[in-house]
């Protein structure tokens, strides 16, 4: 039962360390992007001062580029569920780790309690209520981040909603 629940936490702990590498370089990549087009939106007013331009226009094309890149980031989350993976991704492992010294703890002590069957069956308990604990910890930690995936998505609904109403 020990290796089940260790090894169950450690396919969390890798899921969301997995997935937070896809989200990072998304949301990485689409601030770039706006940082870039920002930039160039900015000077293209100067670069047509200079004469050597294509236009006042491209500069406008160039900030809503900017501005929808940014729009994309935060309409999908991208940020936002990639901070709250490696948080959730800590706090599974930090779980981990202080239930294997648990673990070990409980070992040592029934290493030195000899052969008592009532001792035994005493640790017997402790190892069960240890694996409950430690079970009833990694899914609430699962539940508690897809309880803030949901609302962040039923927000990000609202508010993509609310965009579109406003501009009809």
């Amino acid at each position: 039962m020990y290796l089940d629940a260790e090894r169950r936490a450690i396919e969390a702990y890798d899921w969301y360390m997995r997935d937070r590498v896809r989200k990072r370089a998304a949301s990485r990549a689409l601030r770039v992007a706006a940082i870039v087009l920002g930039a160039a939106g900015g000077l293209q007013p100067l670069v047509n001062l200079a004469g050597s331009g294509p236009g006042l226009g491209w500069g406008y094309v160039l900030l809503a580029s900017a501005g929808v890149c940014l729009a994309i980031d935060h309409f999908l989350g991208l940020s936002s569920r990639w901070m709250r993976d490696m948080i959730t991704a800590q706090r599974i492992h930090q779980r981990l780790q202080r239930f294997q010294l648990d673990w070990a703890a409980l070992e040592a002590v029934e290493a030195g309690s000899g052969g008592d069957e009532d001792a035994q069956v005493a640790h017997l308990q402790e190892y069960l209520d240890l694996l409950r604990g430690f079970s009833e910890d990694i899914s609430t930690i699962l539940i508690e981040e897809t309880s803030e995936w949901i609302n962040e998505f039923q927000s990000g609904l609202v508010l993509l909603q609310q965009t579109r109403s406003g501009q009809n």
